[in-house]
């Protein structure tokens, strides 16, 4: 499979036949997390094919969270899982998250809140669905949905990016290597 933005080989995840992908919903997903959406990250999870198919999650605080780190899941030990550590990339990531619904923690910072997206997911869904009736979001509600989404994966890739440069983390694709 390749990306829709950038014709990059992709590998394969269990939502590529997914009729919500985040990257058949939302418009330019890869454009918007520029450089770190290839970074390797690390979580605790079931593997698809090698790849990530929703992390552990616990509740806390913050809601239901999935730890994530640059060289291990940065787990606290507190938080106990038998699901094995699974590498991805960021882009894998969020890919992941924005249909499971969580706080993604990337060495204990929070990164992305993608339960905060549920109503905008529901009506991406609605509309992506066709399943009209009453409850049918309209055409303006829908773009703006996307467009929440959009500003919210934006966000989370600066507070991805900065970690990054925090811990002098290679950037560029050639750099990111192969998760």
């Amino acid at each position: 499979m390749t990306s829709p933005d950038q014709g990059t080989p992709m590998r394969p995840m269990w939502c590529d036949d997914f009729d919500m992908d985040l990257l058949k919903v939302i418009d330019g997903v890869e454009e918007l997390l520029g450089d770190v959406a290839g970074l390797t990250l690390w979580t605790h999870g079931q593997p698809y094919k090698g790849t990530i198919n929703s992390p552990a999650m616990w509740n806390d605080d913050l809601g239901l969270v999935c730890f994530f780190g640059f060289a291990n899941p940065a787990k606290p030990d507190f938080y106990a899982t038998s699901a094995p550590a699974i590498k991805c990339t960021a882009l894998e990531a969020f890919r992941d998250l924005w249909s499971h619904g969580s706080v993604m923690l990337v060495e204990g910072a929070p990164v992305w809140n993608s339960q905060d997206l549920w109503p905008d997911f529901e009506k991406i869904m609605w509309s992506t669905r066709g399943w009209g009736g009453e409850w049918s979001p309209s055409r303006n509600q829908v773009r703006l949905a996307q467009l929440r989404v959009r500003q919210s994966l934006r966000g989370a890739a600066t507070a991805l990016r900065t970690l990054a440069i925090a811990r002098g983390l290679p950037l560029n694709e050639e750099a990111a290597g192969d998760a």
